[in-house]
């Protein structure tokens, strides 16, 4: 059966209106996942509206569900041309919320039933839905103050956290002597609550799928949150593939690696389809193996979660070869990297920066233990290159799928912005990628960059830029793919960065 994929309706080319707002409903309250996509939207150019602080919850304290769906109905959310929600904070309250005994199943399917309702409702173009499958630890908290009655805290988290580490089924007489001195440690009633909370969240992901399957969502993206390649989560994900691929979602929905990104990840790709986008994306690794490298807290190699975030954030991956010359660099740096290995990485982004290349950086080295030496001598590397300042993008917390999450949607919001850019008697040379994949950037590069265009929106005043200003004698086009403006009356033609 043919879908139709719905396209994110904008305010037209020759519209001086202010764009649309995009709404979201973030994952919980911190700066990751709350903060950054508001500043993605920035970044843009985009307003990304969120529900009042208030309603999100902190830490151990829920979100209000209920009122988030009313706020979603209210004028707070009036003329939104996009939808983007955590199915965890309309279902229970947030990321933390999740992982708890108290939302029932009934409850949880009827929250999401009413967000799918919105669409129809509020004449939504798109509704996108992310949420998380539990991994394995329960929230590590100590048992005093406000969790001081917390059904799983101190040691009997890291306990819950090796039982479920274990294979499923056990392989072994030692698998099953380690299950059983486990249980024992856990205790009956809460190895049970666990268990309870595992079976329901994996109940409403299954009812996430169907909501989007009867077209109440558009997309939706489950990220396998905080989990290695072996325990029990591995048939909580075969169970949600088989049921993805019974309903016939295809590119609607995604099953991968990630939670904290997914925010990121979802903004991106309706800021690339707000202007007809798919980015051709290249992926350079520091070491000639470093797709190979599994993060212990994901399920895949690398290169697989890396290939999927590409497609999540609604662009393609294009091969690592001279004839491919990809919309976006991505640039990812493994630990254990040799350090002639490592030159010749630095050197290959340097050119790709000086070519007026869009470039992003992971840097993975989290991935080898403590944060600290390592990443700093990538930015010290990058700074004492003169390139720092002209990347469009740069990542490095947590997971593989945080990093490259956070990154590549950067580079796309930053791209997305070049679109929209006016361009009034100003030097700008428009140099989105000139092919099909992007007819709207291909139609703007075709203006001569000096000659007023006065149909384009102009950005807010406190708009987020970042691309660099071409000097007067640069001739017009002469860098591709490096979108630049000219600084307002007095920094004209300056190369700094804002």
């Amino acid at each position: 059966m043919a879908c139709v994929v719905p396209t994110v309706s904008l305010a037209s080319a020759g519209s001086t209106a202010t764009p649309a707002p995009i709404a979201f409903v973030p994952l919980d309250d911190r700066p990751v996942t709350y903060q950054l996509p508001v500043m993605l939207g920035a970044i843009a150019g985009r307003s990304v509206v969120t529900p009042p602080r208030v309603l999100i919850g902190n830490y151990l304290r829920p979100g209000d569900p209920d009122a988030i769906l009313r706020w979603l109905r209210s004028y707070g959310t009036d003329g939104a041309a996009a939808l983007v929600a955590s199915s965890d904070m309309v279902a229970y309250g947030g990321l933390v919320a999740s992982r708890i005994p108290g939302t029932s199943t009934p409850e949880a399917y009827e929250r999401l039933r009413e967000l799918a309702a919105l669409k129809s409702e509020r004449g939504l173009p798109y509704v996108g839905v992310f949420g998380t499958i539990m991994r394995l630890a329960p929230t590590g908290v100590p048992r005093l103050g406000a969790a001081a009655n917390y059904y799983a805290a101190g040691q009997t988290v890291d306990d819950v956290q090796a039982y479920a580490n274990l294979p499923d089924p056990p392989q072994s007489d030692e698998d099953r002597r380690k299950a059983a001195r486990l249980r024992a440690l856990i205790g009956d009633a809460t190895l049970g609550a666990y268990l309870a909370t595992r079976r329901r969240n994996l109940n409403v992901d299954e009812w996430a799928l169907q909501m989007a399957a009867e077209g109440g969502y558009d997309r939706i993206v489950l990220g396998q949150d905080d989990a290695g390649p072996q325990g029990l989560h591995l048939k909580d994900v075969a169970a949600l593939v088989s049921t993805e691929r019974a309903f016939h979602l295809g590119d609607r929905a995604a099953i991968e690696p990630g939670a904290d990104e997914l925010g990121m990840v979802m903004l991106a790709r309706v800021l690339a389809q707000a202007v007809h986008w798919t980015p051709a994306v290249s992926v350079v690794y520091s070491r000639p193996d470093g797709g190979t490298v599994v993060d212990r807290l994901e399920y895949v190699p690398i290169d697989t979660t890396i290939g999927e975030i590409i497609e999540a954030c609604g662009a393609h991956r294009v091969a690592d070869v001279p004839s491919n010359v990809a919309d976006i660099a991505l640039y990812v740096r493994v630990a254990a990297t040799l350090p002639a290995d490592e030159a010749a990485f630095e050197e290959r982004m340097a050119a790709d920066v000086a070519a007026g290349h869009s470039v992003a950086v992971a840097d993975l080295t989290f991935l080898s233990g403590e944060p600290g030496p390592e990443q700093r001598e990538l930015t010290e590397a990058l700074i004492a290159r003169g390139i720092a300042g002209n990347l469009d993008a740069f990542a490095s917390w947590n997971t593989d799928a945080n990093t490259v999450g956070t990154a590549l949607p950067e580079a796309i919001a930053a791209g997305q912005r070049a679109a929209l850019l006016p361009w009034k008697n100003q030097w700008i040379a428009a140099h989105v990628p000139l092919s099909s994949k992007n007819p709207a950037s291909t139609a703007a590069a075709a203006t001569c960059c000096r000659n007023s265009n006065p149909r384009l929106p102009a950005p807010a005043p406190d708009s987020v830029a970042v691309r660099r200003i071409v000097p007067p004698a640069e001739p017009c086009g002469c860098v591709r793919r490096r979108r630049c403006f000219q600084e307002p009356a007095g920094n004209l033609h300056s190369d700094r960065w804002r």
